[in-house]
């Protein structure tokens, strides 16, 4: 329920005696409020960072799963080679609104899936992370990194491995129109889970038009619900 030093020093030894074998790493706390962010005193922060830490510095090349970790143990440590058996990255913001840069653009090299919740990065090189089949992006504070649908498209065009997507749109302007156009076709050929949240009265109407699924199997709305959106829907369909 806590991460105290008994529990960092029992981890140790668990670490330890698991000789060379894969690690799946899930830091959730029982009170953690919802599953993709975690509520933690400035203690238990130290404590987790502690961990992260031992684990990128001596067990790196053993981590295939990292779930519910802080961005600034990969600003500080570096990623690419170190992790080479890393499949799974969740990526979350530290308690008390400390904004830190997690630098995308240095992905290992076997990653399948990344998760990031509020970690203000900067999203366009995504032509260095094509083997993703699964990308979640939760940015809920506009005045930082926000979403847009344009933002959206730009990134997917880049991933036509994904099978799954969720993704936060929370701007409704293109401000970066002019430096990368939108594109006006988006073909994902083995999307199979869609996953949109938006604000109510956010456009979506060219995310839906410019987006091929044709294998597409479940898909989720929540907000959407702009009046245009209902008109571009059943065509998407």
């Amino acid at each position: 329920e806590q991460i105290t030093k008994g529990v960092l020093e029992l981890a140790n030894i668990w670490i330890d005696r698991s000789g060379d074998c894969l690690l799946d790493i899930d830091l959730r706390l029982p009170f953690d409020v919802l599953p993709w962010s975690i509520d933690a005193t400035d203690e238990q922060f130290e404590s987790t960072s502690t961990l992260i830490d031992r684990l990128v510095r001596y067990h790196s090349s053993r981590l295939r799963t990292l779930l519910r970790c802080y961005p600034h143990t990969f600003f500080n440590q570096g990623m690419g080679e170190q992790l080479a058996s890393l499949e799974e990255l969740f990526i979350v913001d530290p308690p008390r609104g400390c904004v830190r840069v997690f630098p995308v653009i240095e992905l290992p090299p076997k990653l399948l899936s990344l998760s990031m919740f509020n970690t203000y990065a900067h999203f366009t090189p995504a032509t260095r992370w094509p083997q993703l089949q699964h990308l979640e992006i939760w940015q809920t504070d506009a005045g930082f990194a926000g979403l847009s649908p344009g933002d959206c498209l730009n990134i997917l065009v880049q991933l036509p491995q994904l099978r799954s997507v969720g993704l936060h749109i929370c701007v409704n302007d293109d401000e970066n129109r002019k430096q990368w156009p939108i594109p006006s076709r988006v073909l994902l050929p083995q999307l199979r889970s869609l996953v949109i949240s938006s604000f109510v009265e956010h456009d979506l109407t060219s995310f839906l038009n410019a987006l091929e699924t044709p294998v597409i199997e479940a898909m989720a709305f929540d907000g959407c619900v702009c009046q245009s959106f209902y008109v571009a829907f059943p065509e998407y369909l």
